[in-house]
This record gives structure tokens, C-alpha cells and sequence, in this order.
């Protein structure tokens, strides 16, 4: 698998996880409150901060319906999904002004591009890395862009089936065949439910790409994710928000500052505990190593030049650094130096 870098930061095989906090429209049109949005992520301890760019008029017929989560607490009649997203958008002015915060906060800045005229936004920025939503999987003008930027691209594919998934690979293995795209396995629902994480396809997005790959978190807790972890994310994204009670149509299913800081802390934790792969005896383990494990003691006074065998031998604890295994060949040969009974025997005394 290669490994893709962002920014300053690397992403893939023996990188520390890549975290994502989604802030996306929480700032609710409020440069004050996506700064202090920015700010609690710091603390938090991800790497990356993701915010949305999209112009209403491009993005959403004026008749288009919500989705039933944001209907929960704004009802079509009331509010219709066009006039949702009009109170969301985020200017250039702003965007700009954002991303200037994140560098001066040193946190990487991300934003997904919703339309052509916002995906020219964010490349003029000199962002880091392209973002595109689950329900842009299927926007090829978005995809012939970003692929001709030579930009390290992030896409979610909820509400996709393989062979869909595999059309957008095709634009990107056109320009690149090894183009550095990272596929996040995600269930579009706010919140998910854990049953329908599907976490074993991330095993399979990894061979469809040979790329690192994630897990794009909608569930309410972090069980999804420790378990994506084992089977090879590396970069995660979760929704983020000062306080759930805020008004706004994905404050709902975000994390809490607190919460955040937990669940950056259960993906690290998860992967230091899968470890290097590298089977070797560990720190704690060398006082254990040492005593219970069996040495090899003598019954008998042996002299320089006598033959030791096996019924010469009592094996018990402790080892003291010197199993039974490390002797088996050399019993049955003669010794180099007298040993006294009880002594422990070691592989020096059979060597000049």
C-alpha cells in the first residue's frame, strides 16, 4: 500500500491515524463560531478541520425536499431544503478568512466542494487535499477537476454500490494510474446506526485502490471506529460541534468537544494496541521472560571435560535469561569448566 501525504502529515501503513473533525455548516453562517469551532478541535487533538462550500442556487432546486433528519426540528412547509442551505453558505470572503485561521492555529484546513465554482475556490486556496461528499460520488465534473489537480483527493462513498465506486476510480487511474485517492467506507444516516457500518468493506476498498483508506463516522459512539482501525483505517472523519442543542440540521449527530477528545483518544489507543506486526518480547514481559520460564540445574557436581545429560539435569524456574531451549543441542556434549550441583547451566560452559 503507498502512502499518501497531506499537508506535512502521512497517511497509510505505520502512520499514526489521520482524524477529521466535520465541522462542515455548524459554524450556521457565523465566522465568530467557526473560529471557536476551530479553536475546541485544537484541543481536541485531530489533525484536520472540514468545512463546506457550496452555493445554494448551484446546488439544490428551490422545490427540493429535505432529508428526514433535517426535517426533525424544521419541517419542509416551514423551511424548504433550499432555504436550509442558504442560511449555510459560506462566501469566499469567509472561506478565505477560515482558512488563514486554521494556518495560524496550525491545523489543516479541508473543505468539500460542493460545485465546479467552489472546487475552483478551495484550489485557489492551495488546500491541502480535496474533499467530496457521499452524493458526489457520481459528479464526474467534480471528479475531472480535482483528478487533473494532481491533488490528494478524500472521498466518501455512502449510498454506493461497487460498481459505482469503481466508475470514479476510472477518472482518476486515467490521469494517474497510482492517483492518491483515499475511499472512506460510510453509512449515510445522521446519526447511523452501528449495524450498518459494513466495517469488512474497508478491507475491500483497500484492494480496489492499493491506497490508505477510512472510515467516515456517522454512528454515535466510537465502536465503529476502533473496529475500522483493526481492519486498516487510517483516516477517520466525525461531525463536530460546539453543543448539540444548537440550532442547525447536523448538530444533532456531531460530537461534543469532550466527546471529540475521547474518541481521537480511542483511535489512537486502537492503534497502538494492533502494534508493528513484529512479534518480539516486549518491556513488560522480560521479568516474567526471566522466572517463569525453566533453566536447566545441575543434580551433580560436574567436572571440566564430563558429559552432561539430560538425566543430569533438574528443569525448573527460574530461567534467569537462560531457557531449556537455548541448551537442547547442547546436551550430551562435554562441559569447559567445572559446575557445581545446583548451579544453573549455561551454553558458556560448553564453550572454549
Amino acid at each position: 500500500m503507498q502512502k499518501i501525504k497531506i499537508g506535512s502529515k502521512w497517511i497509510g501503513d505505520s502512520c499514526e491515524p489521520y482524524i477529521i473533525a466535520e465541522i462542515g455548516v455548524n459554524h450556521n453562517g457565523s465566522l465568530d463560531q467557526a473560529y471557536k469551532l476551530i479553536d475546541a478541535a485544537v484541543k481536541t487533538g485531530v489533525d484536520a478541520v472540514k468545512f463546506q462550500n457550496f452555493k445554494a442556487k448551484e446546488l439544490a432546486q428551490r422545490n427540493t425536499p429535505k432529508v428526514p433528519y433535517q426535517r426533525q426540528d424544521i419541517p419542509d412547509e416551514v423551511e424548504s431544503h433550499y432555504q436550509m442551505l442558504l442560511k449555510l453558505e459560506m462566501s469566499e470572503e469567509m472561506t478565505k478568512s477560515i482558512f488563514e485561521y486554521c494556518k495560524s492555529k496550525n491545523i489543516q484546513f479541508l473543505s468539500t466542494a460542493y460545485n465546479p465554482s467552489d472546487l475552483e475556490l478551495l484550489l485557489n486556496l492551495e488546500v491541502p487535499a480535496l474533499k467530496f461528499a457521499s452524493a458526489d460520488l457520481v459528479d464526474f465534473r467534480l471528479h475531472e477537476m480535482a483528478a487533473n489537480s494532481g491533488l490528494p483527493v478524500i472521498q466518501s462513498v455512502g449510498i454506493a454500490e461497487e460498481s459505482e465506486i469503481n466508475q470514479v476510480l476510472e477518472i482518476y487511474r486515467k490521469v494517474n494510474s497510482d492517483y492518491p485517492i483515499i475511499l472512506l467506507q460510510c453509512t449515510c444516516n445522521y446519526p447511523a446506526n452501528p449495524i450498518n457500518s459494513n466495517i469488512n468493506y474497508i478491507k475491500k476498498l483497500n484492494k480496489l485502490t492499493c491506497n490508505p483508506v477510512g472510515f467516515s463516522d456517522h454512528t454515535p459512539n466510537e465502536y465503529s471506529a476502533m473496529l475500522a482501525t483493526a481492519v486498516g483505517a487510517s483516516v477517520f472523519e466525525k461531525h463536530f460541534t460546539l453543543d448539540r442543542k444548537m440550532d442547525g440540521p447536523d448538530h444533532k449527530a456531531s460530537c461534543e468537544p469532550d466527546e471529540m477528545a475521547h474518541y481521537v483518544k480511542k483511535i489512537k489507543e486502537s492503534y497502538k494496541i494492533l502494534g508493528d506486526g513484529i512479534k518480539k518480547v516486549v518491556e513488560e514481559e522480560k521479568d516474567m521472560q526471566k522466572i517463569s520460564r525453566k533453566g536447566a540445574y545441575l543434580k551433580f557436581d560436574k567436572l571440566e571435560g564430563d558429559e552432561v545429560n539430560l538425566e543430569d539435569l533438574t528443569i525448573i524456574r527460574p530461567a534467569l535469561g537462560e531457557d531449556i531451549m537455548s541448551l537442547r543441542g547442547l546436551i550430551g556434549s562435554k562441559l569447559t569448566q567445572d559446575v557445581k550441583k545446583g548451579e544453573q547451566l549455561l551454553k558458556s560452559y560448553f564453550i572454549k
